[in-house]
């Protein structure tokens, strides 16, 4: 993750403002948050052992995107990885109904 954040929030490919529900965060309708989605070129599997090379993402994880969720004050409080849109692998599931509007691209 000490990769995966940074690049995520410096070089997002889509970002969502107006958090409508989050299994994360109870507070419902939360203006100003956003959601940074993001699909890198590599990743880490878990429990892998030191040395071990990154996987490319259409190899190790062609159904997924990295999200992280920040809130009014520009605090990343939480990160994980979801399955996309079916129809678009930068988007997440049910982006039209989780967010309030797209604000990047």
């Amino acid at each position: 993750m000490a990769e995966t954040v940074p690049a995520c929030l410096k070089c997002p490919e889509r970002i969502y403002e107006g958090i409508r529900r989050d299994d994360d965060e109870d507070r419902g309708d939360c203006d100003g948050w956003r959601c940074y989605v993001f699909r890198p070129d590599h990743a880490w599997k878990n429990g892998r052992n030191p040395g071990d090379p990154p996987v490319r993402m259409d190899e190790g994880w062609p159904d997924e995107v990295f999200l992280v969720f920040v809130n009014d004050e520009c605090v990343a409080y939480t990160w994980r990885w979801e399955g996309c849109d079916p129809d678009d692998v930068t988007r997440p599931e049910g982006w039209r109904d989780r967010f309030g509007k797209e604000v990047y691209p």
